[in-house]
Formats: C-alpha cells, structure tokens, sequence
C-alpha cells in the first residue's frame, strides 16, 4: 500500500452553524465529522484527518460583515 500524507492543511468553518462549546473542541468535532464522511465515501481508501490538540492551532475570527 502507497500511503500520501498532505501537511499543513488548513480547515476553515462556521462553527456556530455547526457545533457548540470551546474553539479546540468545535475543531475537534468538525474533523472528526469529515472522518466519518470520508470512510464512508472511500471505504478502501481509508481516509483519515489527524488532529492532535496539543500539536495544532485553533484561531478565531469574527466575521463583522455579518452585523453581528
């Protein structure tokens, strides 16, 4: 099996759309969500996004376009 690694990937959401509580843990959510998509698009694949909180960065952004 050829395994390819993608490093320095960038996951941007609307995390009030989707999830609540702290930033780290809306992240951690929303990776583990794709994982579940993933496996089920590609079952041979095994595709997987790995997120380990002590080594990735969670920023946040309030977008004022929005009015809020």
């Amino acid at each position: 099996m050829k395994k390819i690694n993608v490093h320095k990937l960038m996951l941007q959401f609307d995390a009030d759309a989707v999830t609540s509580g702290s930033p780290m843990h809306q992240a951690l959510k929303i990776i583990d969500s794709i994982n579940e998509e993933l496996g089920e698009q590609f079952p041979d694949a095994c595709p997987q996004l790995f997120a380990v909180p002590d080594e990735i960065e969670v920023e946040v952004e309030d977008d004022e376009e929005d009015g809020e």
